[in-house]
């Protein structure tokens, strides 16, 4: 089964998923579960809606390690081939960083004023030495939002300190925004930055609430790729 979360919507996946099967989770009141079953493999891609409006886009850009459930192949280099990957039907780091997200109480008042949203695919967070810092949680707001909010927020290692990020708190005004990116340390599990204008927007920071300290353990901005 592939599952997923939106929030004060009905998505179906494509093929099609009956809209009467959403329910609402525990403890996630407004939000909706969405769920395309009938095989014992996943899809190899999965397309979400709410009506004509696209929610999501998975083309299968995963690998089920053990090639158990998938629409895998072996051969002597090992299994090789693609599934679908939803994180929101799991139960590990991409579950716990979605729940340490919306801790936070300016992300839940900004996805109740300016809703509905979904949940996105997460990506990782590597240092420039190649050890894992956490990874985002991404939250995408079905209309722009313009909006003030105080949030933690994310910036690069000032030079010499060898740290792997710079996290404070300011007040920002973000206009235009369709979403929320929060960045979350899988080590101390502290959402430490959240972007409101990573594709879209415009975020004008307003006040240093809390000055930036290092985070993320000892990095090396030398060995971060340059360039394109």
């Amino acid at each position: 089964m592939t599952s997923g979360l939106s929030h004060r919507a009905s998505p179906a996946s494509k093929p099609t998923a009956d809209h009467s099967r959403c329910t609402p989770p525990p403890h996630l009141p407004g939000w909706r579960i969405f769920a395309h079953g009938g095989s014992t493999q996943p899809t190899s891609d999965l397309i979400a809606y709410a009506g004509d409006h696209q929610l999501l886009e998975d083309t299968g850009l995963w690998i089920n390690p053990d090639g158990q459930g998938c629409d895998c192949s072996r051969n002597a280099a090992g299994w090789f081939g693609t599934y679908a990957y939803v994180p929101e039907q799991q139960h590990g780091d991409d579950a716990h960083a979605v729940d340490v997200a919306l801790a936070l109480p300016a992300v839940t008042t900004i996805l109740e004023e300016h809703g509905p949203a979904w949940i996105d695919l997460s990506a990782g967070w590597i240092s420039c030495i190649g050890r894992t810092i956490g990874q985002d949680a991404d939250f995408k707001l079905w209309n722009e939002a313009n909006y003030f909010a105080t949030l933690p927020y994310e910036d690069s290692a000032v030079s010499n300190t060898h740290s792997a990020y710079m996290t404070g708190v300011h007040k920002v005004y973000a206009r235009g925004s369709d979403e929320l990116q929060v960045w979350i340390d899988t080590h101390t599990w502290r959402a430490v930055g959240v972007e409101t204008a990573f594709e879209h927007g415009i975020a004008v920071p307003l006040e240093t609430v809390k000055d930036p300290v290092p985070g993320g353990g000892y990095d090396d901005p030398s060995q971060c790729p340059k360039g394109d």
